[in-house]
């Protein structure tokens, strides 16, 4: 039996891919993670595969090498952590079949400022991280080209870091069945690209636009007035944050996710919706629209950072009402469903094999 052992920052809901791979006989996986910013409710039923499941409060409980050196694959999250990288240079002397990973989720840089960081993590990666890590565990295509610009090679390479769970993210509505209306799950701020989304909903309603619009996320109550102006609105909904399988049934009765954001290194919620049978709208600018959207299709992509974007975005808004009120809607929902399969519990487990290889 491999034992594996997975640490992961912060255990989003899309940390459950692992359970697949946990309750498959040959392996023993352990996950250690660090207090989520968003608090995941009811976890362990979503991880009963897992063998240990344990919670890194500081420093001093990062593993010892000698106890990091009994597993055979390690996976954990970036490599932010000095003393993890120390633990498992040392656990790599020790056991020297360890294979180590690191799950990556950033993408190069836009800003000048941070590609001369990159410049920098490019030299210390060529020189002291690639001697730990010798695989990479990325969400999609653009960490891809960022680790391959670092240095790491591409054939050690693999995706499905992050993806939707089938346990919690799955279509149970048909599309066509579902109220006209479009969906936003994040935080409500400016990177997120709030403002945008409110705008281009203005112009849209003002052309005749007929859908609503349900915002799902947390701010300060200064900044929702701020942002927002919501009572202006009789058809714009404003929920609080909500639990994952809340989300999932939201999913289910809306028919367009848009994810506006002026930066994301992927954006899982664009993957959630999709399993969920979602259109999708982001902006290019989503890491995640390069490898769920096909443009088009089963939605749109445009440019957060434009002049006005607000506008492209309510002409697609347009668009997705007159699509989704034709006979491909169904279609255009099944090949999101499709896509986001590809990004699931079976693809995680997949790439975590072939590093075993």
């Amino acid at each position: 039996m491999k034992k594996i052992l997975i640490f992961w920052k912060g255990l989003p809901a899309c940390s459950a891919l692992t359970n697949s791979l946990a309750k498959s006989p040959e392996y023993h996986v352990d996950l250690f993670y660090t207090q989520p910013s968003v608090p995941f409710e009811n976890l362990h039923t979503y991880l009963d595969g897992i063998k240990s499941l344990r919670r890194i409060s500081s420093i001093k409980d990062i593993p010892e090498p000698c106890e990091l050196s009994k597993y055979n694959l390690i996976i954990v999250t970036g490599w932010y952590s000095h003393q993890w990288n120390r633990n498992l240079q040392i656990a790599k002397k020790i056991n020297r079949s360890l294979i180590v990973a690191s799950a990556i989720d950033n993408i190069k840089a836009i800003k000048t400022t941070h590609k001369l960081r990159q410049l920098f993590g490019m030299l210390a990666y060529r020189v002291y991280l690639s001697r730990i890590f010798d695989y990479c565990l990325v969400p999609g295509t653009d960490s891809s080209e960022l680790m391959k610009f670092l240095g790491h090679p591409s054939s050690k390479i693999y995706q499905g870091y992050y993806g939707a769970s089938s346990q919690i993210y799955s279509t149970c509505v048909k599309i066509r069945n579902r109220p006209k209306n479009f969906l936003f799950v994040g935080q409500i701020i400016p990177r997120k690209g709030i403002d945008i989304l409110i705008n281009a909903f203005k112009l849209y309603q003002k052309a005749g636009g007929t859908y609503g619009l349900t915002i799902v996320g947390s701010t300060d109550e200064k900044e929702d007035k701020a942002i927002l102006s919501i009572e202006e609105f009789q058809s714009i909904q404003l929920l609080s944050f909500a639990q994952p399988d809340k989300i999932a049934d939201l999913m289910n009765w809306h028919r367009v996710l848009i994810t506006p954001s002026r930066f994301d290194h992927w954006a899982t919620v664009v993957c959630e919706a999709a399993a969920c049978g979602c259109l999708l709208v982001a902006s290019k600018q989503v890491g995640a629209s390069n490898d769920i959207i096909k443009n088009g299709i089963n939605g749109f992509v445009f440019d957060a950072l434009k002049k006005s974007p607000e506008k492209d975005l309510a002409a697609i808004m347009h668009k997705l009402e007159l699509l989704l009120d034709s006979e491909s809607a169904e279609q255009r929902s099944m090949i999101s469903q499709k896509i986001s399969s590809l990004w699931s519990e079976h693809q995680y487990k997949l790439s975590v094999e072939a590093m075993l290889k």
